[in-house]
């Protein structure tokens, strides 16, 4: 599900990689400075097909997607004696790995700050989607007066 809406917003609105500067330079003998500059020499074949996919990051929706899943897996489902620390420990770990993987997608040039955050809300959305409908990690709670 996660995978798919990336895929969809990718291939739908294109947004050029930061980087594309880097391996795309621009003709500009005989450039007006009012006019836009059309005329591109890319060297690289391998980076032409992926200059324009860069929203949303896939990388930060998946990342995100699995550490917010394993989080809520393990809130619903480590509960034995002594996981008071240990849980939320796991828990901020998963939650740092996905993290790191959202800034060195920035910090790369890979992506854009706004790819990674619309990136990083599919995931969450997705995770959730799938922990609480699909999953039912999380059925009806019981009423604890009533028990």
């Amino acid at each position: 599900m996660e995978h798919l809406t990336t895929d969809i917003a990718k291939y739908s609105i294109g947004r050029l990689r930061p980087h594309f500067f880097d391996i795309c330079k621009p003709d500009l003998t005989n450039v007006d400075c009012s006019t836009y500059v059309t005329d591109f020499t890319c060297t690289g074949s391998e980076y032409s097909k992926e200059v324009r996919l860069s929203f949303p990051s896939g990388h930060a929706s998946f990342s995100v997607y699995t550490m917010v899943f394993n989080m809520l897996y393990l809130q619903s489902r480590f509960n034995f004696k002594y996981s008071m620390l240990f849980k939320p420990f796991l828990q901020l770990l998963l939650f740092y790995m996905a993290f790191y993987t959202c800034l060195s997608r920035i910090f790369n040039n890979k992506h854009h700050w706004s790819d990674v955050l619309v990136g990083a809300l599919i995931g969450v959305v997705a995770a959730f989607i799938t922990a609480y409908l699909l999953a039912k990690l999380f059925p009806g709670r019981r009423n604890p007066q009533t028990d």
